[in-house]
């Protein structure tokens, strides 16, 4: 009975979670790629100007950011948790099971950078397109504000999920 009860909390969190994460408005993207191995391809990435590449590279940004939405496009829990800053304890355990009802990523377009306060704090401004996995005809396209904070072995993404940092403000 209490094992249940942890699985209905997990897929109540879950919901929630994919609620708050699909707020927003559609919007068309190009079509991604997937390789031979189903993993996503950096040609999946769409950049809305070259500019903005050239923004996160020049940061040092452009390849934990790719890292960590592959990640999720390969449903790489533990390698994005190790990615994530918290603000509060999260143990992994729960972090993976709460991502297991996770709808799957389509495309992911960044649109824009905000670097006022670099080289700290980086915000990214994201638009991405996702499925869910039960209902492969529902999709819904989503605006996302990814913090990503410097950290001393590089950057680290602020996960700012309310449900796992216990509706706590990011800082």
């Amino acid at each position: 009975m209490r094992n249940e009860s942890y699985v209905a909390r997990i897929k109540w969190g879950a919901l929630i979670g994919v609620s708050v994460v699909l707020v927003g408005c559609a919007m068309p993207l190009s079509v991604s790629h997937v390789n031979q191995k189903g993993l996503m391809d950096t040609s999946a990435l769409h950049y809305e100007v070259d500019s903005v590449r050239q923004q996160l590279a020049s940061l040092g940004l452009e390849q934990p950011l790719t890292q960590y939405w592959h990640a999720y496009w390969n449903r790489d829990w533990e390698g994005r948790y190790r990615m994530e800053e918290f603000q509060r304890p999260v143990e992994q355990k729960f972090y993976l099971s709460y991502h297991q009802a996770a709808w799957q990523l389509l495309e992911l377009r960044i649109e824009g950078v905000d670097a006022t306060e670099a080289p700290e704090r980086v915000r990214v401004s994201l638009r991405a397109r996702f499925r869910n996995p039960e209902r492969q005809e529902q999709e819904r396209t989503t605006f996302l504000q990814d913090l990503w904070t410097k950290k001393n072995q590089g950057w680290a993404h602020v996960n700012s999920d309310p449900m796992l940092n216990g509706l706590r403000s990011v800082k």
